[in-house]
Parts: structure tokens; sequence; C-alpha cells
């Protein structure tokens, strides 16, 4: 089973643990250090008292994993993997070799957050560019996604897919800052409707960097 595992997290195949009878998922140093990333996936729970409620939750989070496909996309298939690749190497040259944290660190590599990065380029208008990128949690979230940074808005890809993006426009910004000085690694982000934190920024150094940039551009 530990193959099959370590196969599907390197080929980026949805990969979902299910607990049954009680079962709990092990803490990331209780696995072999080849399949840590499964300890970033929440677990579905099959249980006897809600067997059927669970069972099509699980199926709902099976089909929103499918990959979509993209053949359809024509002269457009091109256009997104030049987007993608880029994507990837500013990752590399932003996240991986500025950080012996992160590089350090399989999970964390570029191979271990493609599902995001995909996610990420699905949802950039037709000109629209990443200029910067770190990794953060989102709100209460437990879990590394990417924050990705365009020239008009946050964008957040979660680590559990099935979330959905998190797209915050510059120009709906009320106020933007560092969180406080117990985690200065965040970025918390006012809107008139809301306000959410980025936090667990990584690298750490990227958070005033992000935030002059986007202060630079709301003006």
């Amino acid at each position: 089973m530990r193959i099959e595992v370590e196969t599907a997290l390197q080929r980026r195949i949805a990969t979902i643990p299910v607990l049954v009878g009680g079962a709990r998922m092990p803490a990331r140093r209780d696995l072999p250090s080849s399949i840590w990333g499964l300890a970033e996936v929440e677990a579905a729970h099959l249980r006897d008292e809600t067997f059927v409620q669970d069972a099509r939750r699980l199926m709902d989070r099976l089909t929103k994993s499918m990959p979509t496909n993209r053949e359809h996309l024509g002269p457009e298939k091109t256009r997104r993997e030049a987007k993608f690749s880029a994507l990837a190497k500013l990752f590399t040259t932003r996240l991986e070799d500025a950080s012996s944290k992160i590089g350090a660190v399989p999970w964390r590599r570029v191979d271990g957050f493609r599902a995001q990065l995909d996610a990420i380029v699905d949802n950039l208008d037709p000109e629209e560019e990443v200029v910067d990128l770190a990794l953060a949690t989102f709100n209460n979230e437990l879990f590394l996604g990417v924050l990705a940074i365009t020239p008009r808005r946050f964008l957040f890809s979660p680590r559990i897919q099935s979330e959905g993006i998190t797209s915050i426009p510059f120009e709906t910004l009320v106020r933007v800052r560092r969180g406080p000085l117990s985690g200065y690694w965040s970025i918390v982000v006012t809107t008139p409707e809301t306000s959410v934190t980025f936090n667990s920024v990584k690298p750490a150094s990227r958070v005033d960097e992000i935030l002059n940039y986007v202060r630079g551009r709301v003006g």
C-alpha cells in the first residue's frame, strides 16, 4: 500500500485517506518522508451511524478532485502550459531557492503544489500574470496553500482543492497590514465586507515585500 500511496502523490493523483471505525490520521512524524504529503490531506470518515451521508460526501470530494479535461482548449492549451511553466519557475526561484526551510522539505517543493498552481493558472485572466508567490495558511486553516500576487489581486489556492480559490481584488481593500507582533509572519487584509488573514507566510521575509507591492498598487 505504501508504494501505491507514494506513486499517487508523485503523480499528483487525488488521494483521500478514508478512516473507518473511529481510526485517526497518523501524525506527519509517524509517516515515511516519501508520503508526508498525505498528512496534509483532509481525511474522510465512514461511520456506521452516518454511513450514507459520509459516503455521499466522499463521492462529492472525489468528483471535485478529478482533473479538468483541458483538451478542448485547442490553441489556448499552449498559452496555458506556458503560464504554468512560468508559475512553476517563479515558485522555484522565489520559494525553494529563497528558503532552505522550503527547499529542504520534499512536500513543500513545486511538485507538492502542482494542483494549487494549476488552480491559480485556471483562475488568471488572459493577460493577468503572477508577480510573486508565498506559502501561507488562510484564516484558521491548518494546511499551507499557495498565495499568489498579481498586479490587481490576491489569489489563494488552498491545500484542499475542494475549498476553491479565494480572490481578493486590490480595488476592494480598505486596509492591508502585517499581523500582530506575535504573528509577524501574517498578512491581514480588510475589505468592506470582511477581514481575512494569511498566516504562517513562508518565507517570512516575503511579508514586507508583498505589503510594499500591494500598497504601491493601491496607492
